[in-house]
């Protein structure tokens, strides 16, 4: 919890009593003893004024003159002066003490900006639908960024209109947000800046939804979010869902959405994100084996302006199709990479000196198997920093699948290459 104005400990109790060092050391045993932890609570009380609260379950329900229901005082005793929350709750019943944290009036949380809350929808417990209509503290008029989990799906209002940042995460790989229930936040949110969302998989089945999923449909009227300039979805992601959005400001994609097997051009989501936005993209971040041979061409041919440009197998991508027997496909191959070379002099009146994503600058690869050879990347980097670049390369980070067996920057220095402001972190299968 981060207070607004800095003071001593006293001015935070709205009562007489100001516990000594020996208090604090008590309190510190009894917080430990039922599990539930403050960071640096000396600390951060007397000095950064910054508090984050975890919770987890007990093994056994507390007596009610345990410390949480005295640590929920002290904490509601000084709401006026929240600025920062950072809540992580294991509430494992609806009287839970913990709950009166979240259901702090708006009207008193005047200097909240910063909230991060994660009410627990995973820990095994089951939490009946309407449980976590009692966040109220969702509606604090000046929240400038928030971190939710899927509390969300089953709370009241919250003041999205004044959110700049937004995250919607659940720290599991399997469970997300609904696309649909995503595209209803988001039109209330005007004035995003930044966005990140994890999309949850329609095909599973889960025991703490309370609902079935709501099937994707393109909305008739797109969302304009004006301000809107970095964008990050993980989980499957509808084929049509950029084409719900008209996002003039934005630059900065990210989507890692692992599938079943390698989709084209028509039915990846992340290149329709690329169809509608590649124009204004400067920063793109993507699982390439997600994506088959033609539609990885396709979205680097639409990426003109990109200056940062990351391809990533994360092995989430095909991880069925690898256990029934069928053969992966190699996407960057070194014909792709070939295509992002500028032309040498002797071709350059053959191909009138075109090749992809011009601007480029910061190139990131990450393999889990062998697609380009090292005798590739020293070709790219070589024409890249060449004098028919036009912009030089200046970071390369990239994993190969195999061990290396060639020291890039060596044969760059031995070409005559020149390096300065340019640096490159490159690891085989080895670590090397």
């Amino acid at each position: 919890m981060d207070l607004a104005t800095p003071s001593p400990f006293s001015p935070h109790l709205n009562t007489n009593y100001v516990p000594s060092d020996s208090d604090i050391y008590e309190l510190r045993n009894l917080i430990q003893s039922h599990r539930v932890v403050i960071e640096d609570i000396n600390r951060q009380i007397h000095d950064d004024y910054f508090l984050p609260v975890y919770g987890e379950p007990p093994p056994q329900p507390l007596a009610p003159d345990s410390v949480i229901p005295f640590l929920v005082n002290l904490l509601l005793s000084v709401v006026g002066r929240w600025k920062r929350i950072s809540f992580d709750l294991g509430i494992s019943s609806s009287d839970s003490p913990l709950i009166r944290l979240l259901e702090a009036s708006p009207g008193d949380l005047t200097q909240l900006e910063d909230l991060h809350i994660e009410p627990p929808l995973w820990y095994g417990y089951e939490i009946r639908p309407g449980s976590t209509s009692r966040i109220s503290i969702l509606g604090a008029p000046h929240l400038r960024s928030l971190v939710a989990n899927r509390c969300l799906e089953h709370t009241g209002p919250a003041n999205y209109p004044t959110l700049t940042e937004l995250y919607l995460h659940e720290p599991g790989l399997n469970d997300g947000f609904n696309a649909s229930h995503v595209h209803g936040i988001l039109k209330t949110c005007p004035n995003l800046v930044r966005c990140m969302v994890t999309l949850e998989d329609p095909s599973r089945s889960y025991t703490y939804s309370f609902a079935p999923p709501t099937p994707w449909r393109l909305p008739s009227e797109k969302i304009y979010l004006p301000h809107l300039a970095s964008m990050a979805i993980q989980g499957p992601l509808p084929r049509d869902f950029a084409s719900a959005f008209d996002l003039p400001a934005l630059r900065t994609l990210s989507i890692l959405c692992p599938t079943r097997t390698p989709e084209n051009e028509e039915q990846s989501g992340f290149v329709d994100w690329v169809r509608n936005f590649g124009d204004s993209l400067t920063d793109v971040s993507f699982e390439h084996p997600a994506l088959t041979h033609s539609a990885l061409l396709y979205a680097l041919e639409h990426l003109p302006n990109v200056v940062t440009l990351s391809m990533l197998d994360s092995g989430r991508v095909g991880w069925p199709t690898v256990a029934e027997g069928l053969s992966e496909s190699v996407v960057i191959s070194s014909s792709v990479l070939a295509r992002l070379m500028p032309p040498s002099d002797a071709d350059d009146r053959k191909n009138n000196g075109q090749y992809l994503c011009p601007r480029l600058q910061s190139f990131s690869c990450r393999m889990n198997k062998i697609e380009f050879a090292e005798r590739d990347l020293l070709d790219f980097i070589v024409r890249r920093r060449g004098p028919n670049a036009a912009s030089p390369l200046k970071r390369v980070v990239v994993n190969f699948a195999f061990s290396q067996g060639m020291d890039i920057m060596e044969e760059l220095e031995g070409r005559g290459i020149d390096l300065e402001g340019f640096s490159a972190f490159i690891r085989g299968s080895d670590g090397d």
